[in-house]
């Protein structure tokens, strides 16, 4: 493709973008575009280059011929378009960061000369993406070299970048410039996508009447500062009704061009964030949402902390108190807890208990069964269980103990600790295991003492001799453990071998 029809196609396409403007008894012409564009572009002191969205060169201003070495026809032609010196190695990280971010400012290499004879040189250079009015991706690109750069007034450079990244970077939206008194003097076509009114409604048009009355003020105090101070203004946001009577929020970022002979208004770019505004005010919403339903939860969470503690404290008094031992231990059998009666019915501290084996405190002949029963508890064959066994005591040896035990099970339903209820049977299953080792005689013989039977009654209601009476009685005493009849006696009571209406009265205290 030639020079001149790549040129030809680019004045093409801006004069399809004039005629879409459209114009109204001359009200709004291209003049007062093409000025700023070429205010901006052709008379500016920098290099500046238009490309697409893959680098290739669609317009380059005089500056950027000169420094580059290069006139506009070969940047144009196809592979005259090459920039950067590709060996340098900071190019790659400042492509990323353009593409990461949308724009890039930093200092590269840049090639002067033709292609394949090219030497380069140390350049600033910006980098800014931007959507045309056509909706393509296009980049333009600033080129000044390093030592010009310094030699340039920093506050002067610094607010010419400002205004070349502002305008590259809002080209898609809105662009209007005001005239001194307020009135607007050109309407770019896309305020009518934003506003709803055509340029034409809006040439010499101000706009006071038509901002939302409780942001009427703050535009005119932010209006009069711009229109007092040269140069570019923080960008700020208000209502403007729509044409259709709904409510635009529409930011502003406003340059002072008044005493600029070139531009001789003030140049706003005009972005619609009513979008925007609508998503951090609901963002807002659900943050002080959120923020209420924490507070709601840290006053749950302190008011549970209070009866969990509450609840400790009860726990913790009601279990040391109780009068039946009570432990607790792990899944893998593992004490963690154990009140005073616990200790006291096995004979071990709890300080020595808590982090020890269980198999350490039960009898070796009832371990096995006892840990197969708290096997089907964990596994949900049965919720608990009963049973009668033997501890081991730290001295003095086992103890009967009837225990019952549950299992308490974590929020996802594991097993979380087991519960023992132990109470001492030591003495009754002693006084069973004494009244197991009795023959049926010797039982016999019992029941008789127990009911006030004399040795001679004995013999003859059993018929045998009155001295197999008397070695049944002998027998019955050593067994059982005690000293006399009388008190063997009273453990057939004891035993439920009599009732007590059925047991002899006590003997009666020996006279004074």
């Amino acid at each position: 493709m030639s020079c001149e029809r790549r040129e030809r196609e680019i004045e093409e396409s801006l004069d399809r973008r004039v005629g879409e403007a459209g114009h109204s008894g001359g009200t709004s012409s291209f003049g007062g575009e093409e000025h700023l564009y070429r205010a901006f572009f052709r008379a500016g002191p920098d290099g500046v280059l238009f490309a697409d969205a893959g680098g290739v060169v669609l317009d380059a201003n005089e500056e950027a011929c000169r420094l580059l070495g290069r006139g506009r026809e070969e940047l144009l032609a196809p592979g005259g378009g090459e920039i950067f010196d590709p060996s340098d190695p900071r190019l790659a990280a400042a492509r990323g960061e353009q593409r990461r971010t949308g724009s890039f400012r930093g200092h590269l290499r840049v090639l002067r000369g033709s292609p394949g004879e090219a030497g380069a040189f140390e350049a600033v250079v910006t980098v800014a993406g931007y959507v045309d009015g056509f909706g393509e991706d296009r980049l333009v690109i600033v080129v000044r070299e390093a030592e010009g750069h310094k030699r340039q007034d920093p506050e002067a450079t610094r607010s010419a970048e400002e205004m070349f990244l502002a305008i590259a970077s809002y080209v898609g939206d809105a662009v209007v410039v005001f005239e001194i008194d307020g009135s607007l003097r050109y309407v770019s076509p896309a305020m009518e996508r934003v506003t709803g009114y055509a340029p034409e409604e809006l040439v010499g048009f101000v706009m006071l009447d038509v901002i939302h009355p409780e942001d009427l003020e703050r535009v005119v105090a932010e209006s009069v500062e711009i229109w007092d101070s040269p140069g570019i203004a923080p960008p700020f946001v208000f209502r403007l009704r729509r044409k259709d009577d709904s409510w635009a929020h529409l930011e502003f970022a406003m340059n002072n061009l008044l005493e600029d002979e070139r531009v001789g208004g003030v140049v706003v770019i005009i972005r619609d964030v009513t979008e925007r505004v609508r998503a951090e005010e609901e963002v807002r919403r659900l943050n002080a949402e959120l923020e209420r339903r924490v507070a709601e939860r840290t006053a749950e969470l302190q008011a549970a902390v209070t009866r969990l503690k509450e609840n400790e404290e009860l726990f913790r008094a009601t279990f040391e108190g109780a009068a039946t031992g009570i432990a607790l231990l792990s899944p893998d059998g593992r004490y963690l807890r154990a009140n005073r009666r616990f200790c006291a019915i096995t004979g071990h501290g709890g300080g020595e208990l808590v982090g020890g084996d269980f198999r350490g405190t039960i009898h070796p002949e009832d371990a096995s069964a006892d840990e197969e029963r708290r096997r089907g508890v964990a596994a949900g064959e049965t919720a608990d269980y009963s049973a009668e066994v033997r501890y081991l005591r730290r001295a003095g040896g086992p103890v009967w103990v009837s225990s019952n035990v549950s299992l308490v099970r974590d929020a996802s339903g594991d097993p979380a600790y087991f519960i023992l209820v132990v109470e001492d049977i030591d003495a009754r299953k002693g006084a069973e295991l004494a009244l197991g080792s009795l023959t049926l005689r010797e039982k016999e013989v019992l029941l008789r003492l127990a009911r006030g039977e004399t040795s001679q009654q004995i013999s003859a209601r059993l018929y045998i001799s009155y001295n197999t009476v008397r070695s049944h009685v002998h027998n019955i005493i050593a067994k059982l453990g005690v000293e006399n009849r009388t008190q063997a006696a009273r453990r057939a009571i004891e035993f439920g071998l009599v009732s007590d209406d059925e047991a002899a009265p006590p003997p009666a205290p020996p006279p004074a």
